[in-house]
């Protein structure tokens, strides 16, 4: 697999979480209890979302950067589509976004001028 393959399987995956029902699925995901080997995307969401709700400081452990960046992608792309619960609870959908960049003042910062 060369250079230019890896860009397009990469560029498909960011058009599949664009997508409303994809989106609606992950969403509905988060209201069941956790699998035993959960996809890190689902995992980073699921577990920011639950520290936002319990005023914790979100654990990471076993997640990386990116797969932070693909569950802020999907929040992002559910406000865009105007999907509840993101786009009708938006301070929770805002801090839920800030705990998945914490790394990242720049994104944080980003995130709190669009709200």
């Amino acid at each position: 697999m060369n250079e230019q393959d890896i860009i397009k399987e990469a560029e498909e995956i960011l058009e599949g979480f664009k997508r409303p029902h994809v989106i609606k699925n992950i969403t509905n995901r988060l209201y069941s209890a956790p699998e035993r080997e959960e996809a890190g995307v689902l995992k980073a969401l699921r577990n920011a979302l639950t520290a936002v709700l319990r005023d914790q400081e979100p654990s990471f452990d076993g997640i990386n950067r990116s797969e932070r960046l693909l569950a802020l992608s999907i929040v992002a792309n559910a406000i865009r589509n105007d999907l509840a619960p993101w786009a009708t609870e938006r301070e929770l959908t805002k801090r839920t976004a800030k705990a998945l960049v914490f790394d990242r003042p720049e994104l944080a910062t980003a995130i709190e001028r669009a709200f």
